[in-house]
Order: C-alpha cells, then sequence, then structure tokens
C-alpha cells in the first residue's frame, strides 16, 4: 500500500464508517467466542482492530510487514512485530484467536499464509478471515491498493480445508455492492485515491447505522451479496 494510502488509513480508521462497521462486526463475532486468552492479527496496519482485541483478550499480537506502521503501532503500546503473513514469526499452536481481516488478497501465495495460519493457531482455536469478493468487482482501488485478486466463497472453502472447519461464511456490506457493480461494470475512470474518504458527517454517521443493522443479519443467517466476505473457521 502507497504511503499516501497508509496516512488516509491513519486519518480515516476511527470515523468513518466502513472501518467503524467493520470493527462493530468483529466485536459481535468475538463475543460469541469461548476462549478469550491469547490472540493474534496479521497485518494489523495502524493498529484500529488492536484496540478491538484488547478489549477481550487477555493476551494481544500483532504481525505487520510495514516499518512504519508497525513503529505507530509500538509508540501506540500495542505489541507488534515486523513480519510476513506467510512466515509467521511464531511457534507452532500458540493463538486461541487470529484475525486476518482484507490482509490474503494482498499477498502473491495465499495459499502459503493459509497454512501459517493453521499452524500458530491452537486446535480448537478460531480464525476470523475477511476478503474482497467478487472478481468481476474489480476497480482501480483494487490496483492502487496493490490487490492480487478478489475471492468467491469457493475459493475461500478451498483454502480453509483440512484443519480448519467453517462455522460461518457471509458476505458482507450490501450497501456498497450496487455502487461497485456499476462502476466496475461501466469503466468509469476513477482517480487514484482511498474510496474510503471521509463522507459528510450525516452520509457517515447514516451509512454506520445501516452497517450496524447488517452486521446483525450476517451473525443470524448471513447476506446474500455483498463487497467482502467473512468468514469464522475453527481448527480441528
Amino acid at each position: 500500500m502507497h504511503d499516501l494510502q497508509y496516512q488516509k488509513v491513519l486519518d480515516l480508521q476511527q470515523q468513518n464508517w466502513w472501518y467503524r462497521g467493520r470493527r462493530d462486526l468483529f466485536r459481535k463475532v468475538i463475543n460469541t467466542l469461548p476462549n478469550r486468552q491469547s490472540a493474534l492479527e496479521i497485518g494489523c496496519g495502524m493498529g484500529a482492530n488492536l484496540q478491538v482485541l484488547k478489549e477481550s483478550f487477555k493476551s494481544v499480537q500483532g504481525i505487520e510487514d510495514y516499518l512504519p506502521a508497525v513503529k505507530y503501532c509500538q509508540s501506540q503500546k500495542f505489541n507488534v512485530k515486523k513480519g510476513s503473513a506467510e512466515r509467521l514469526p511464531f511457534k507452532a499452536n500458540t493463538f486461541d484467536f487470529i484475525l486476518c481481516a482484507d490482509v490474503l488478497e494482498h499477498l502473491k501465495d495465499d495459499k502459503k499464509a493459509v497454512e501459517e495460519i493453521k499452524r500458530v493457531l491452537k486446535p480448537r482455536g478460531e480464525l476470523l478471515l475477511t476478503v474482497p469478493a467478487h472478481k468481476y468487482l474489480w476497480t482501480v482501488n483494487d490496483e492502487m491498493s496493490k490487490h492480487e485478486r478478489r475471492y468467491e466463497k469457493k475459493q475461500i472453502r478451498e483454502l480453509l480445508k483440512n484443519e480448519l472447519i467453517i462455522r460461518r461464511i457471509s458476505y458482507w456490506n450490501r450497501i456498497s455492492f450496487l455502487p461497485n457493480l456499476l462502476v466496475s461494470t461501466f469503466k468509469k475512470k476513477q482517480k487514484e485515491e482511498n474510496n474510503l474518504e471521509m463522507v459528510p458527517s450525516w452520509a457517515n454517521n447514516l451509512l454506520y447505522k445501516i452497517i450496524k443493522r447488517e452486521n446483525k443479519k450476517v451473525m443470524k443467517k448471513g447476506l446474500i451479496q455483498g463487497v467482502s466476505i467473512v468468514c469464522l473457521a475453527r481448527k480441528v
């Protein structure tokens, strides 16, 4: 991700509806988990999700391969190491919970990263995974964010098979599906900029309320469409 993108993430992550809505979903999922001892976030960025984990887990670790983000997290007193998702610097069977939020799409070898997740996750440990959905929704924002791919549910099932049992899989962020579909279908010219730039406060608050409502549906029976996929899986 470009330095400009990271600065925008840092500026937006506390207030923007998408980030707030995703954290709300993470909290709802975590609240259903029986074991909240040790947690790892892979690709923790500027640390917004680490704060969510610290609310529920006794021990929280982050891993991030972008040094400025690592240093920022450390300045905020988060336990973060520099490292790669494809080669996690931890022993086998270390964590009760792993959060991997919008990371796999950036990796050349997502299969290797998933094998590493399986290795460091404890038996009966939980993985919460999010990725962008549908190749046909590809836009310039995917290119700017250096995405390698977008996913379908069947690809997630294939990645996680053996050792990880999917407990729940759903689409997420239905409200953004049609706008993204229109942009990708008609190849509308876009600026190379973060498409999560702060919207007017009234719209930001409205979108957050809508996504929170959607999160409840994700937890109950799932959404039939959306721009992301969220998956909760348990190691056997």
